[in-house]
């Protein structure tokens, strides 16, 4: 595939996004998701144990009750500044427009099509999803994003400090931390302020709220982490295809584990936006503005692959593009279609890696070690 070619078809695939808004289940009132942490810190009764709290003395507009972690909860203390939901509803979109071009700023190499391919970013199916939930994934994007930019600047400690807040805040981003954990781990000693401040920070971040984090990790995570959603055209969790799907995900960290393993410092951007970017998958309910955690990996890809000469590649980013970004609308009508696309991405977030790190060597060397040791086992007599 020519590199005009790619520019293209990529941008195509961005303007088809773009028709995917009219299956956006558009509620009565902009931000479904916000008015829930805006509701709990106006309830009627200021109990600081928000878990507690009977959801109908909080102005949410479906009064539900609070399923977030303590963290986040504690990050949207700004929305008490506000009297009113859709006070603090037009600050929140102002906050997703500056964190979106700051994500811009760091993924891309700033050159004028880059910039014009993270502005159609903004406009996908993902994007105009969450803007009109009011979720608070692309605030997880942006810490995660700022991790990178520090470290990338050798400036470790900061790096720690935005990764325990991405994992906190959400809790999806620990798969990440799986992932990047291969490359910490060769380069340990060169690493180790990273550590330390991941570390503190999250000390830090569960010792604001202790009591708070204990009723989270009793009482609502396990409910959460049971739900499930069934196959949807507006979801993406691995776990609702009836069978593999737990597999291909952890097949899928396997390899980009292994690729962090392999990658140097110097090109650990591409796994660090990978690892996010496949977080999502795993959990129970991922609906699709979740999405906006491939925004990374798409920034970096769509700059990478420009200059690459693998036509393979091209095509698998263009594809997978389509399937996460916008291929919704015009398969809406097809019954086999979610789970097509959900098995498609699933494969591709795994070719991914394989096709660039040369996984599959990697994968002979750990078998190698295995039948080795293997082999030095005795049997009794």
């Amino acid at each position: 595939m020519s590199r005009k070619l790619f520019i293209l078809l990529s941008f195509v695939v961005l303007f088809v996004s773009v028709l995917d808004y009219k299956i956006i289940p558009f509620y009565s009132r902009l931000g479904l998701d916000f008015s829930n942490q805006y509701g709990f810190h106006h309830c009627q009764n200021d109990s600081q144990i928000v878990y507690k709290t009977p959801a109908v003395e909080c102005p949410d507009f479906e009064a539900r009750p609070y399923v977030y972690p303590p963290l986040l909860y504690v990050s949207y203390f700004w929305t008490r500044l506000f009297n009113s939901n859709d006070q603090a509803y037009a600050f929140f979109v102002f906050l997703y427009l500056v964190s979106f071009i700051l994500i811009i700023y760091i993924w891309s190499n700033r050159s004028l099509i880059s910039i014009l391919f993270g502005i159609g970013l903004f406009f996908s199916f993902p994007s105009l999803f969450l803007l009109e939930r009011g979720n608070s994934d692309l605030f997880i994007t942006l810490s995660w994003s700022l991790g990178y930019f520090f470290y990338s600047r050798r400036k470790e400690w900061f790096s720690g400090a935005f990764l325990a807040f991405s994992v906190f805040s959400k809790l999806y981003p620990v798969y990440g931390i799986m992932i990047l954990f291969g490359h910490i781990y060769k380069n340990f000693f060169k690493n180790i302020n990273l550590v330390k401040s991941f570390t503190l920070s999250s000390l830090f971040f569960v010792l604001i709220t202790p009591y708070l984090w204990f009723i989270y990790l009793v009482d609502v995570l396990p409910k959460w982490i049971k739900a499930s959603l069934p196959v949807l055209n507006l979801a993406h969790s691995l776990k609702s295809l009836p069978v593999g799907g737990s597999l291909l995900f952890f097949l899928a960290v396997a390899c980009w584990f292994i690729a962090s393993l392999k990658v140097s410092r110097e090109k650990i951007g591409f796994v660090w936006s990978g690892a996010l970017a496949l977080s999502t998958f795993n959990n129970g309910v991922s609906f699709d503005y979740n999405l906006v955690t491939f925004f990374p990996l798409a920034l970096y890809l769509f700059d990478y692959l420009r200059e690459s000469k693998s036509s393979l590649l091209k095509y698998l980013f263009v594809g997978t593009c389509f399937a996460i970004l916008g291929s919704r609308y015009p398969f809406q009508n097809v019954e086999s279609y979610p789970k097509f696309r959900l098995v498609f991405i699933a494969i591709s977030m795994i070719a991914i890696p394989y096709l660039c790190f040369d996984v599959s060597f990697e994968f002979k060397k750990l078998l190698a070690r295995f039948r080795f040791y293997l082999s030095r086992i005795r049997l009794p007599s």
